[in-house]
């Protein structure tokens, strides 16, 4: 008879998303610790770009100069999930831009400042 003998331990380690382990991750946006500065002539397009993640997924809101914004009717404003298109921009277009993420594990933003030149 052997007086020795071997015990195999086996360990297993997993990695668990936050999604399924049931944490929430507060929101990210990227660059959101960078305001951004744009200048755009008038009557010309920009798009303002707010890209976030989080779990639960973030919900994103607009603001102008701390106002909430609205597509307006006539779809000069088009808001996505990520972006904000302003078409034919006009002077008083000119503002402070935030957008806005925010879920259960809290909120975070990014300013753009947005001036609109007129043509000469």
């Amino acid at each position: 008879a052997n007086p020795y003998f071997v015990i195999l331990l086996t360990f297993c380690f997993f990695v668990v998303p936050p999604s399924i382990g049931g944490a929430d991750v507060p929101p990210n946006i990227a660059g959101s610790e960078m305001p951004s500065e744009v200048s755009v002539l008038l009557g010309e397009s920009i798009q303002l770009v707010c890209d976030s993640n989080g779990v639960p997924a973030p919900v994103m809101h607009w603001l102008k100069d701390g106002k909430r914004v609205a597509s307006d009717e006539l779809q000069r404003i088009r808001q996505a999930k990520i972006m904000q298109t302003l078409q034919s921009l006009l002077i008083g277009d000119t503002g402070k831009y935030t957008c806005v993420a925010s879920n259960d594990a809290g909120d975070i933003s990014k300013h753009f400042s947005l001036k609109v030149l007129g043509k000469c």
